[in-house]
C-alpha cells in the first residue's frame, strides 16, 4: 500500500520512494479492474458488485441492492454487541429463516426447544432414542413444573391406534381412583330403564374387548334372572309376572310367604272386593263375581267327585261360627242317612215343650234294633201299651 503525503520525510531514501510509487501505481491498477486486495480496509460506503472477505471484515451494516438497481435494499446489521459473537453460516448451499418469516424447515433437530402455541399440520412422531418409548409430559397449571402427566407409548410389537372421543369429557384409566365416570352421569330409576333399548358395557374375555348389550338381552342371555340370593332384602318395582311357570323351591324345601306387620296375604284379588286372604291362621273368602263364596274338597281319584263347603246367601242375613266337633268323626248334614251316634245327642240343653204330650207329638225310634232311624207319634205307644197290658182301658184313662 503506498504511504501518504504526511509519511514522506526528509529521510527517506530514493529507493523508498521507488517501491512506494510502484505500489500506488498497483492500487490504482486494482481499482480500474475491481479486484483490489486489503489486508484492512476502513470506509464509510463501499459499492461493489460481489466482495471477497478472507479473514475479517468489520462494519455497522451492509445493504445490499440486489439485481435491480431501484430505491429497495436488504440491509445486514448487527446489535450492539456487549461480548464477543460469532455467527458460522452452515456449510451448504440453503435459504437462512428469519425470526419473522414463514418457512418450511426439513429434517432438524431441536434439543429442549421452548414452542409457544405450536402448530403442527401433519402428524407428530415422538421417539426417545433407539431402546426408549417416545413421550409427552403435560405439566400443571398451578406452578407448571413441580407435577404434570406423562403421555408414553406402550411396548407394543405392533400398531396400536387410539382414537380420542368427539365430545368433551375425561378420559378414564386403569389407575384412575375417582370414579367420575359413573358418578358423574344423571341417576336413572329401575322404572324409567327401558330394556329393550337402554344398553350396558361388558368385558368380552375370548375377544379381550368391551362390547355393548342391552338388558334385555343380558337377562336373557343369562336364562333370565338366575337367582337373589346375594340379596337378603331382595325387592320388586312392580307385579311378578311368572309367564305361566311355577314358583318352586329346592328339594323338600318350604315355601315361607310372610307379610310385613299386619299385612295378608291375597290370592286371585285384593283381599277386600274378592280373593283369598291369609293371616296368621285366619282364611277370609270374598267373591268379586257376585257368587257366593264355597271351598271344593276334590277325592283322590283323577278329582272325580267333591264336596262343596258353601256359604249361605245375602236373603239368610247370617253371620253363624260353626265349630268343629271336638272329637274324630263324621259330619252329617240334613241329606245324610249316616249313624249319629247318641251321645252326640244332648237333650239337656233343648228347650222344654213347655205343654203336656199328646198322641200327635213324635219321637225317634230305632227301626228294628239297629236298622234305620225314624220318627213315630206317641200314639204308637199307646197302641203298643194296650197290646201289651191286661188292662188297656185303665192305662188310656191315666194317659188322658
Amino acid at each position: 500500500m503506498a504511504i501518504t503525503s504526511s509519511q514522506v520525510g526528509t529521510a527517506n531514501t530514493l529507493e523508498q520512494f521507488r517501491v512506494q510509487f510502484n505500489n500506488l501505481q498497483t492500487d490504482v491498477s486494482g481499482l480500474e479492474a475491481g479486484t483490489l486486495s486489503y489486508t484492512a480496509l476502513s470506509a464509510t460506503t463501499i459499492s461493489v458488485s460481489e466482495l471477497t472477505v478472507t479473514s475479517s471484515l468489520s462494519a455497522d451494516s451492509f445493504i445490499f441492492e440486489g439485481d435491480t438497481d431501484d430505491d429497495f435494499e436488504t440491509t445486514l446489521t448487527v446489535t450492539d454487541p456487549t461480548a464477543d459473537r460469532t455467527i458460522t453460516l452452515p456449510n451448504a448451499t440453503t435459504t437462512l429463516v428469519g425470526q419473522d418469516t414463514t418457512d418450511t424447515l426439513t429434517n432438524k433437530t431441536l434439543t429442549t426447544p421452548t414452542i409457544t402455541t405450536p402448530v403442527i399440520n401433519a402428524g407428530a412422531q415422538l421417539k426417545n432414542g433407539s431402546t426408549s418409548a417416545g413421550f409427552a409430559e403435560f405439566f400443571e397449571d398451578s406452578d407448571n413444573g413441580t407435577n404434570k402427566v406423562t403421555l408414553i407409548g406402550p411396548a407394543s410389537t405392533a400398531d396400536v391406534t387410539l382414537t380420542l372421543p368427539a365430545e368433551t369429557g375425561t378420559v378414564i384409566s386403569t389407575g384412575t381412583t375417582a370414579n367420575t365416570l359413573i358418578t358423574g352421569q344423571t341417576s336413572i330409576s329401575s322404572g324409567d330403564i327401558a330394556s329393550g333399548s337402554d344398553e350396558l358395557i361388558i368385558s368380552d374375555a375370548s375377544a379381550s374387548t368391551f362390547k355393548r348389550v342391552t338388558v334385555d338381552n343380558l337377562i336373557s342371555s343369562a336364562g333370565g334372572l338366575t337367582s337373589v340370593a346375594a340379596d337378603s332384602t331382595p325387592q320388586l318395582g312392580g307385579d311378578l309376572d311368572i309367564n305361566g311357570n311355577d314358583i318352586v323351591s329346592t328339594s323338600n324345601a318350604n315355601i315361607d310367604i310372610l307379610p310385613n306387620g299386619s299385612g295378608v296375604i291375597n290370592l286371585d284379588g285384593n283381599g277386600s272386593s274378592g280373593g283369598v286372604s291369609i293371616s296368621d291362621g285366619s282364611i277370609d273368602i270374598r267373591t268379586g263375581t257376585g257368587s257366593i263364596a264355597q271351598m271344593r274338597f276334590f277325592c283322590e281319584s283323577s278329582n272325580a267327585h267333591a264336596q262343596t263347603l258353601k256359604a249361605q246367601p245375602h236373603s239368610a242375613s247370617s253371620s253363624s261360627t260353626l265349630t268343629l266337633p271336638a272329637a274324630t268323626g263324621t259330619l252329617i248334614g240334613t241329606g245324610d242317612t249316616g249313624t249319629l251316634p247318641l251321645a252326640a245327642m244332648d237333650i239337656d240343653g233343648g228347650t222344654d215343650i213347655g205343654a203336656d204330650l199328646t198322641t200327635t207329638d213324635l219321637i225317634v225310634v230305632d227301626d228294628g234294633a239297629g236298622g234305620t232311624n225314624r220318627k213315630a207319634a206317641l200314639s204308637r205307644v199307646v197302641t203298643l201299651i194296650n197290646a201289651n197290658i191286661d188292662d188297656p182301658t185303665a192305662l188310656s184313662i191315666a194317659l188322658g
